[in-house]
């Protein structure tokens, strides 16, 4: 999508979304969609009305569909590498484990895994446009934290950690991650509130559940989403993964808070009986045509015992009727040997 803006002020003169429309069993029609410029399909028109090239806040989730044999537990099983205390170890596990860490009296907690690593107002969100495969981690002594980080899987050298125990102060300290699920990409979805999102093969409203304590953030709401083919719904708390069964599959959602983002707004008419409607118009306006520009027009001959009578009758146009009925009548007159008489 783009828009063009006024030079002088900043303001949208033009909005422009390019659509493409897929059905199952058509050709794929994609056009450039413009306020007077709709895109028509079938029985489908679809209009721009609005757009916001700089973006607004909007609901962030992200959905995943399990392959087969998969559980949810598979797309939060990472690998880590750990070096602490002059021990070494590699671990696979789903995040939000808890690793022994080879007897150096250290254990490293998984909080959590994002495949799409983004920072926002909101904390750490899986809202990433780009690949960003992610291991929030603490390394903890006892009872008392001694390290905390960010573990990168695409660049281990911006793996980010601060060391919380005085005994890792000068050691060759690192937790990497080597390892990630499938897909390494999840989709995130952003709209708003009271909307409509596809979800695979499956048609989703969404929306923000009401606060009783009107408290503004998303942290404490929970987002609800319902199929809208069979009436299934769930609801999800900020942070929170659910497993969600489908017609199509098995999904597992979680809800992101809130994001950023462009968005372009088109409305989409059906109208089935267009064709009929253009039909009418078109012969309305043909009976309207007809009636203004043709004139009904008669002319009675009628002989009787040596007299002939001429008549005439028009419903509209007297003055042009009058003047060819008396050239009729006089030509009439002529081939017929008739005298004519006022």
């Amino acid at each position: 999508m783009e828009a063009e803006r006024d030079a002088n002020t900043g303001r949208i003169t033009e909005y422009r979304t390019r659509v493409k429309v897929s059905a199952p069993g058509k050709k794929d029609v994609e056009q450039v969609v413009e306020v007077n410029g709709p895109l028509h399909y079938g029985h489908l028109a679809f209009f721009q009305v609005e757009m916001n090239d700089e973006g607004e806040a909007a609901l962030a989730f992200t959905g995943v569909k399990l392959r087969e044999n998969e559980t949810a537990d598979d797309l939060l099983t990472v690998e880590v590498e750990w070096r602490v205390a002059g021990v070494k170890g590699t671990a696979t596990v789903v995040a939000g484990s808890v690793v022994e860490l080879g007897g150096t009296g250290y254990t490293l907690h998984l909080l959590d895994y994002f495949a799409n690593f983004y920072v926002t107002e909101e904390g750490v969100t899986d809202t990433n446009p780009e690949r960003n495969p992610t291991v929030v981690w603490i390394l903890v002594k006892g009872e008392e934290p001694a390290a905390r980080g960010f573990s990168f899987y695409d660049d281990s050298d911006m793996d980010i950690f601060q060391r919380i125990d005085p005994a890792l102060a000068g050691e060759d300290f690192r937790v990497k991650l080597v390892g990630v699920p499938e897909p390494l990409y999840r989709e995130s979805y952003l709209a708003a509130s009271g909307s409509y999102v596809p979800l695979g093969d499956n048609r989703i409203y969404i929306y923000l559940q009401p606060d009783p304590t009107d408290n503004p953030d998303l942290r404490v709401r929970r987002l609800a989403l319902e199929d809208t083919a069979t009436g299934r719904s769930i609801d999800v708390g900020f942070g929170e993964r659910v497993t969600w069964e489908l017609p199509d599959g098995t999904y597992v959602v979680e809800f992101l808070g809130k994001n950023v983002a462009p968005y372009s707004g088109l409305t989409v008419s059906r109208d089935p009986g267009l064709g009929v409607f253009y039909a009418g118009a078109i012969l309305f306006s043909l009976g309207v045509m007809m009636a203004l520009y043709l004139r009904h027009e008669r002319i009675y001959v009628i002989g009787d015992a040596g007299r002939t009578i001429i008549a005439g009758q028009s419903n509209k146009g007297n003055d042009m009727f009058a003047e060819k009925f008396e050239r009729v009548t006089i030509d009439m007159s002529k081939k017929l040997g008739l005298k004519l008489k006022e």
